[in-house]
């Protein structure tokens, strides 16, 4: 316990003295040097118009049957959060919001012919 005091008063006169100061300087300006590229890539992805909402659509999960070729088809959109999804079936049928373990995982017993 002594030695976190002495580490957290040591950070506290850095903090304060100049050579502190010039510390935080020098960090401030490497930050402030890599900005315009931040803003950079920050108009770029304005620029792609990426799916960002819930309910966006992302892409569509195709399968085609080789033995019966049936198609079937679903649409992938974002789920309650960016890293789920929910998937749509043409008949509009909707899954709740999933990753993509669980929805794959999902799929597997339709694609394998024992669900319809």
């Amino acid at each position: 316990m002594r030695s976190y005091r002495k580490q957290r008063a040591e950070r506290k006169r850095l903090r304060f003295s100049a050579m502190g100061k010039a510390s935080q300087r020098v960090q401030s300006e490497r930050r402030m040097a890599d900005m315009p590229e931040r803003l950079r890539e920050m108009a770029e992805w304005d620029t792609q118009n990426l799916p960002r909402k819930q309910g966006d659509p992302l892409g569509c999960l195709q399968w085609t049957d080789f033995r019966t070729g049936k198609v079937r088809r679903w649409t992938v959109r974002i789920g309650d959060r960016v890293d789920r999804i929910t998937l749509e079936s043409p008949d509009g049928r909707k899954t709740e919001s999933h990753g993509w373990s669980w929805a794959l995982d999902h799929l597997r017993g339709f694609l394998c012919g024992s669900k319809v």
